[in-house]
């Protein structure tokens, strides 16, 4: 199970590497973005996640923790979908419980 944090760490992961590889002719997330997103280790894990998750590809050369490129792959934005949805159903769980509480209580104080 993926915790709260690494999720906010794989959502912001994935924006910059959309982010860069939107601005080279590559499509890949690579140079000072790629260093900059890696110098964090709890980085390093949410690109582990996303890899293992199959949102993007991670190739590591040298066998080292750190990837030598980072290719965004085609259901990418499903990720963002995925995890719209969570969030959705968490709230409407959330305010259900809400008016599920007062209408049983107007009901007890009805009887």
């Amino acid at each position: 199970m993926i915790g709260l944090s690494t999720r906010f760490r794989m959502h912001h992961c994935l924006k910059v590497i959309e982010k860069s590889s939107d601005n080279n002719e590559l499509g890949v997330c690579l140079g000072k973005d790629l260093d900059k997103l890696c110098k964090n280790p709890k980085n390093l894990k949410a690109i582990q996640a996303l890899s293992s998750g199959g949102y993007i590809t991670a190739p590591n050369v040298d066998n080292t923790v750190m990837p030598s490129h980072i290719i965004p792959e085609n259901k990418l934005p499903m990720y963002f979908v995925e995890r719209s949805e969570i969030w959705l159903n968490r709230f409407l769980g959330f305010l259900a419980g809400i008016f599920t509480a007062v209408l049983a209580d107007i009901i007890i104080r009805l009887l």
